[in-house]
């Protein structure tokens, strides 16, 4: 990937967080920053969490401190997203999502997003609308004391609106009242366990949670609806993980509960045949010849994932996963146009054993 392709697809992540939603907090995150934006959502099958202050203003820094260049890039990005929207990207302190998912109706999934930062959250969405085409600007309306922009025709099934001086709400317009009421109601929002799952990791930059509910969109969409990988995640009855980055590396972490502890074991096998053949290159491109050529450098970007380390115990599947700084970077770094050639290998290993944690 060309480098300034690579900025840009930075600068676009943080673009999309962006527009997604609008919140204040402070600089300095607390140890409940993450339940405290958790807390706005409304009743939710899958929860996320995401400090963005911390990743631009940390993470960022110090996955780039041996490449000036590509820092230097990203916070030109960042700089001409403020000039050509009016909003300041690195305002943004964190922002928390939440989707509901319909079996009978997937077209009917809905998704809200609550963004905390250091600026006035009704001065930007009123500034934000004033930049708007004649035939893009949202209408406005009273909705529980709080001014909603809605939009004007039926493609334009979005709504914003401020839940308090530094925040706001982003979604489809019932959504954002629904998260209006639960915000201005003494009870608060519903709590559930999704919210506290995706908050345990007190030192992560990102927290998600889901439920079965979650799983079946998911599963159809990465792995096929038929697919025997599909239906052994169907199995997944709740899953959590977090993304933390203790001094020079990721640290990956995902658990999954399932029905029975069968299917974890089988779950925990998959991933561990998946380390596995990533750590034996020779064997996954003589295995799986067709998938190298995929694109250039895919054996680096499978590297990413040497190390995993997978437990079973019980009904429920670990999975942990330290990703150094380095390594990370040289799957960024553009690549020659002609993938290494893999030395074969007569068949690939069969799948090790998962370990099992010891019983408690």
């Amino acid at each position: 990937m060309h480098k300034r392709n690579r900025v840009r697809v930075l600068a676009v992540v943080v673009a999309m967080l962006a527009l997604l939603s609008n919140g204040g907090g402070t600089a300095a995150a607390t140890a409940n920053a993450a339940s405290d934006m958790l807390a706005h959502l409304p009743p939710s099958d899958a929860v996320l969490y995401v400090n963005v202050n911390r990743l631009i203003e940390d993470v960022a820094p110090r996955l780039f401190a041996e490449d000036a260049a590509t820092l230097a890039s990203l916070n030109r990005e960042l700089d001409n997203i403020k000039k050509e929207t009016g909003f300041d990207p690195r305002l943004i302190d964190a922002i928390a999502v939440g989707m509901s998912f319909n079996a009978d109706a997937p077209k009917n999934s809905k998704a809200v997003a609550v963004v905390r930062g250091r600026f006035d959250a009704a001065e930007v969405l009123a500034n934000a609308n004033a930049r708007l085409k004649p035939k893009d600007k949202l209408k406005t309306q009273v909705y529980n004391n709080r001014t909603m922009y809605v939009g004007a025709t039926p493609n334009q099934n979005i709504a914003v609106a401020p839940l308090d001086a530094s925040a706001f709400v982003s979604g489809d317009p019932q959504t954002v009242r629904e998260a209006i009421d639960c915000n201005g109601s003494a009870a608060g929002c519903a709590e559930n366990s999704l919210k506290t799952l995706a908050a345990s990791n007190k030192d992560a930059f990102l927290g998600y949670a889901g439920n079965n509910r979650a799983v079946a969109p998911l599963g159809a969409m990465l792995l096929g609806i038929n697919s025997d990988w599909s239906k052994l995640a169907l199995s997944v009855q709740e899953f959590n993980g977090s993304i933390s980055a203790p001094g020079n590396a990721a640290d990956l972490f995902l658990s999954m509960r399932t029905e029975s502890s069968e299917q974890a074991y089988k779950i925990a096998g998959v991933f561990d045949f998946m380390k596995a053949i990533n750590e034996s290159p020779a064997e996954m491109g003589a295995s799986r010849p067709g998938l190298i050529p995929l694109a250039d450098g895919f054996g680096e970007l499978l590297l990413l994932f040497k190390g995993l380390n997978v437990t079973a115990q019980g009904n429920e599947a670990q999975f942990r996963l330290e990703m150094p700084f380095a390594r990370i970077l040289k799957v960024m770094r553009p690549r020659s146009n002609h993938p290494a050639t893999l030395p074969p290998a007569p068949k690939p290993p069969p799948p090790p054993a998962p370990r099992r944690s010891p019983a408690r």
